[in-house]
């Protein structure tokens, strides 16, 4: 009998093949992680100029804040989390709004944007969906017409609200869309997270 054949010589073969395999994919995630950093900037970047109209460049600020959390119970507490946003800025360098990524529990998975604010009106001045897995043709609707527009210009405070099946007639409230309540609520959700945390951000 070889070696090979022997409990010895099967787990040494084991061992080595599990070895070259963890080699080879830590070569192939240092070798792409340059890129997919890269890709993941580039597509920040796109996000945020999408929605603050008017920017021409941006600034990345971190800030620790202490935000209070309502669970699905209703109960509150306090979190302590470091919130990233980014100042839009115009070829004057006068801020023109902010931006911050945000996210909030969608139908399969969490329903990830990006946000624009206007700070001083306290108005949504637009969001991107970023990432998503919500169902096709209804939760989807998420980022089309005429679920989408009804964000621009709303005010935020003291937050954002829904209503289903007919026209809302209060200044912060969206209608959601029929069929798709749950990912309606996802963005309703990650909108009001995201001006929670800003504005805990800037000290507002």
């Amino acid at each position: 009998m070889s070696f090979k054949d022997t409990p010895a010589g099967m787990i040494t073969a084991l061992t080595l093949t599990a070895l070259l395999i963890g080699l080879g994919l830590a070569g192939f995630f240092i070798f792409a992680e340059p890129k997919i950093e890269k890709n993941r900037i580039a597509a920040e970047k796109k996000a945020i100029f999408s929605v603050i109209e008017g920017a021409t460049e941006y600034e990345v600020k971190e800030k620790e804040v202490t935000v209070t959390v309502v669970d699905k119970k209703g109960k509150s507490s306090n979190v302590k989390k470091t919130v990233k946003y980014f100042v839009g800025l115009d070829d004057a360098k006068n801020v023109v709004g902010y931006a911050i990524p945000t996210e909030a529990p969608g139908y399969s998975a969490a329903v990830k944007i990006m946000l624009g604010v206007n700070v001083d009106n306290k108005t949504i001045l637009d969001y991107n969906v970023t990432d998503h897995l919500e169902t096709p043709g209804l939760g989807t609707k998420i980022e089309e017409d005429p679920f989408k527009p009804q964000f621009k210009g709303l005010p935020f405070t003291p937050k954002v609200t829904y209503i289903k099946n007919r026209k809302s007639d209060v200044p912060s409230e969206i209608t959601a869309i029929a069929g798709a309540t749950i990912s309606s609520v996802a963005i309703v959700n990650a909108v009001n997270n995201g001006t929670r945390d800003l504005l805990a951000a800037l000290g507002r």
